[in-house]
Protein backbone atom coordinates (compact mmCIF):
# COMPACT_ATOMS: atom_id res chain seq x y z
CA UNK A 1 0.00 0.00 0.00
CA UNK A 2 1.39 3.39 -1.03
CA UNK A 3 0.66 6.25 1.37
CA UNK A 4 0.19 9.59 -0.40
CA UNK A 5 0.24 12.82 1.56
CA UNK A 6 -1.89 15.44 -0.20
CA UNK A 7 -0.39 18.87 0.53
CA UNK A 8 -2.04 22.14 -0.36
CA UNK A 9 -2.56 25.66 0.98
CA UNK A 10 -5.37 25.78 3.55
CA UNK A 11 -5.00 29.06 5.45
CA UNK A 12 -6.92 31.98 3.97
CA UNK A 13 -7.80 30.12 0.78
CA UNK A 14 -11.07 30.44 -1.12
CA UNK A 15 -13.83 27.95 -0.32
CA UNK A 16 -13.65 26.38 -3.80
CA UNK A 17 -9.98 25.48 -3.15
CA UNK A 18 -10.03 23.84 0.27
CA UNK A 19 -13.58 22.59 -0.12
CA UNK A 20 -14.62 21.35 -3.56
CA UNK A 21 -11.27 21.15 -5.36
CA UNK A 22 -9.57 19.39 -2.47
CA UNK A 23 -12.47 16.90 -2.35
CA UNK A 24 -12.23 16.23 -6.11
CA UNK A 25 -8.47 15.62 -5.99
CA UNK A 26 -8.69 13.34 -2.97
CA UNK A 27 -11.57 11.37 -4.53
CA UNK A 28 -9.59 10.86 -7.75
CA UNK A 29 -6.44 9.77 -5.89
CA UNK A 30 -8.41 7.29 -3.79
CA UNK A 31 -9.48 5.54 -7.00
CA UNK A 32 -5.88 4.45 -7.62
CA UNK A 33 -5.26 0.84 -6.66
CA UNK A 34 -3.21 0.20 -3.49
CA UNK A 35 -3.17 3.86 -2.43
CA UNK A 36 -4.12 5.50 0.87
CA UNK A 37 -4.42 9.29 1.02
CA UNK A 38 -3.56 11.31 4.14
CA UNK A 39 -3.84 15.05 4.65
CA UNK A 40 -3.29 17.72 7.27
CA UNK A 41 -7.00 18.36 7.87
CA UNK A 42 -8.25 16.95 11.17
CA UNK A 43 -5.96 18.36 13.85
CA UNK A 44 -7.89 19.69 16.86
CA UNK A 45 -8.65 23.42 16.51
CA UNK A 46 -7.02 24.36 19.83
CA UNK A 47 -3.67 22.73 19.03
CA UNK A 48 -0.70 24.97 19.77
CA UNK A 49 1.97 25.88 17.21
CA UNK A 50 4.35 23.16 18.35
CA UNK A 51 1.68 20.46 18.02
CA UNK A 52 0.74 21.72 14.55
CA UNK A 53 4.38 21.66 13.41
CA UNK A 54 5.06 18.14 14.73
CA UNK A 55 1.81 16.73 13.34
CA UNK A 56 2.21 18.36 9.94
CA UNK A 57 5.89 17.54 9.38
CA UNK A 58 5.37 13.95 10.58
CA UNK A 59 2.57 13.47 8.03
CA UNK A 60 4.73 14.91 5.26
CA UNK A 61 7.86 12.89 6.13
CA UNK A 62 6.14 9.57 6.77
CA UNK A 63 4.27 9.33 3.44
CA UNK A 64 5.72 7.30 0.58
CA UNK A 65 4.82 10.07 -1.88
CA UNK A 66 3.85 13.68 -1.23
CA UNK A 67 1.59 15.28 -3.84
CA UNK A 68 1.87 19.06 -3.47
CA UNK A 69 -0.78 21.18 -5.18
CA UNK A 70 1.13 24.38 -5.89
CA UNK A 71 -1.58 26.59 -7.43
CA UNK A 72 -1.93 28.71 -4.28
CA UNK A 73 1.39 29.60 -2.59
CA UNK A 74 1.83 28.35 0.98
CA UNK A 75 4.71 28.69 3.43
CA UNK A 76 3.51 25.49 5.13
CA UNK A 77 3.65 23.43 1.94
CA UNK A 78 7.11 24.88 1.29
CA UNK A 79 8.25 23.70 4.72
CA UNK A 80 6.83 20.24 4.05
CA UNK A 81 8.70 20.04 0.73
CA UNK A 82 11.95 21.12 2.39
CA UNK A 83 11.50 18.66 5.28
CA UNK A 84 11.25 15.78 2.81
CA UNK A 85 14.16 17.05 0.72
CA UNK A 86 16.33 17.34 3.82
CA UNK A 87 15.91 13.70 4.83
CA UNK A 88 18.96 11.42 4.68
CA UNK A 89 17.27 9.59 1.80
CA UNK A 90 14.75 12.08 0.33
CA UNK A 91 11.35 10.65 -0.51
CA UNK A 92 9.65 11.68 -3.76
CA UNK A 93 7.51 14.80 -3.83
CA UNK A 94 5.39 15.49 -6.88
CA UNK A 95 4.95 19.26 -7.40
CA UNK A 96 1.82 19.89 -9.49
CA UNK A 97 1.12 23.37 -10.81
CA UNK A 98 -0.86 25.10 -13.58
CA UNK A 99 1.07 25.57 -16.85
CA UNK A 100 0.96 29.34 -16.53
CA UNK A 101 2.47 29.38 -13.03
CA UNK A 102 6.17 29.61 -12.26
CA UNK A 103 7.70 27.53 -9.45
CA UNK A 104 10.84 28.80 -7.77
CA UNK A 105 14.19 27.17 -8.44
CA UNK A 106 14.43 26.44 -4.73
CA UNK A 107 11.30 24.26 -4.88
CA UNK A 108 12.25 22.65 -8.19
CA UNK A 109 15.81 22.00 -6.99
CA UNK A 110 14.85 20.33 -3.70
CA UNK A 111 16.11 16.72 -3.59
CA UNK A 112 13.34 14.24 -4.41
CA UNK A 113 11.04 16.67 -6.25
CA UNK A 114 9.41 15.94 -9.58
CA UNK A 115 7.52 18.79 -11.30
CA UNK A 116 4.44 18.33 -13.49
CA UNK A 117 2.09 20.86 -15.07
CA UNK A 118 -1.65 20.65 -15.56
CA UNK A 119 -4.13 22.75 -17.56
CA UNK A 120 -6.10 25.06 -15.31
CA UNK A 121 -7.67 27.34 -17.94
CA UNK A 122 -11.44 27.28 -18.17
CA UNK A 123 -11.72 23.66 -17.08
CA UNK A 124 -13.78 22.74 -14.09
CA UNK A 125 -12.34 21.35 -10.86
CA UNK A 126 -13.25 17.75 -11.68
CA UNK A 127 -11.24 17.77 -14.93
CA UNK A 128 -8.26 19.38 -13.21
CA UNK A 129 -8.43 16.79 -10.41
CA UNK A 130 -8.42 13.99 -13.00
CA UNK A 131 -5.33 15.47 -14.70
CA UNK A 132 -3.60 15.58 -11.32
CA UNK A 133 -4.55 11.97 -10.57
CA UNK A 134 -3.25 10.92 -14.01
CA UNK A 135 0.14 12.48 -13.21
CA UNK A 136 0.21 10.56 -9.92
CA UNK A 137 -0.76 7.29 -11.67
CA UNK A 138 1.97 7.79 -14.27
CA UNK A 139 4.53 8.42 -11.55
CA UNK A 140 3.45 5.36 -9.54
CA UNK A 141 3.51 3.09 -12.61
CA UNK A 142 7.08 4.09 -13.40
CA UNK A 143 8.32 3.79 -9.80
CA UNK A 144 6.61 0.76 -8.30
Amino acid sequence: MTVIYLAMALTETPEWWHGQFHFYVRRELEQIEDVTVTQFIGLKPDADESEVYKYDINLAKSADLMVALMRIPSFGVGQEIQSRGGMRKPKPTLLLHPKDQYLSRLCRGTPGTITREYNSGAQDGIRQARQIACHVCDYLKSHR
